[in-house]
């Protein structure tokens, strides 16, 4: 039983260490395009982007909290009717905000092709249309809950604490890993 026990528990570890990974991975890949952004400037933005979303706007399919993975999108990329983009607003209630809904029509005019959307949430549709040169990504993934991680990094101290546990925890499996033969042979001694 122990055996198996120990086995499911290295299994588990093994899943949660490749999953902190794949996300370090996404998040030094995004720290480090954006500073070559910030250097080179138009041209160099990064072709992944990760908004974390602070309304209730897109609920059930995107909570508050929840962090979306935005593919950046060029001129010729065609977007349908359903997709879900970030987009900066023009709309007058929510100007140059950053803003993911879905695209609920696609239309051309003299202008190029323009979206309506709509968060899934909202009743009415957003008021001002959107178009290709407003558009940030469209959303590729999203991961429940990670901005709540990114909240509390942000904030007094938590960054610390998110280095600090894991250091913690190394040391702690190591006391028990020099302890437990130490504790057997004393208990070999008691009897």
């Amino acid at each position: 039983m122990k055996k198996a026990v120990d086995k499911i528990l290295k299994i588990l570890s093994l899943i949660v260490m490749i999953f902190i990974v794949i996300i370090g991975s996404f998040l030094i890949y995004y720290f480090v395009s954006i500073k070559i952004y910030e250097q080179k400037g138009t041209g160099y933005e990064p072709k992944v982007t990760l908004y974390t979303i602070i309304s209730r706007s897109m609920v059930p399919k995107i909570n508050v909290y929840d962090v979306v993975f935005d593919i950046k999108i060029d001129k010729n990329t065609v977007l349908k009717k359903g997709d879900i983009i970030t987009f900066i607003s023009k709309s007058p209630d929510s100007y140059n905000y950053v803003i993911t809904h879905r695209i609920i029509n696609v239309s051309n005019n003299e202008y190029g092709i323009s979206y309506t959307t709509k968060g899934d949430n909202n009743n009415v549709e957003d008021e001002a249309k959107v178009y290709q040169d407003q558009v940030l990504g469209k959303v590729l993934f999203v991961i429940p809950q990670l901005g709540k991680i990114q909240t509390f990094i942000a904030y007094r101290g938590g960054w610390l604490i998110l280095l600090a546990l894991p250091a913690f925890g190394i040391i702690v499996a190591n006391i028990v890993k020099i302890a437990t033969p130490k504790l057997k042979e004393l208990e070999a001694k008691k009897r």
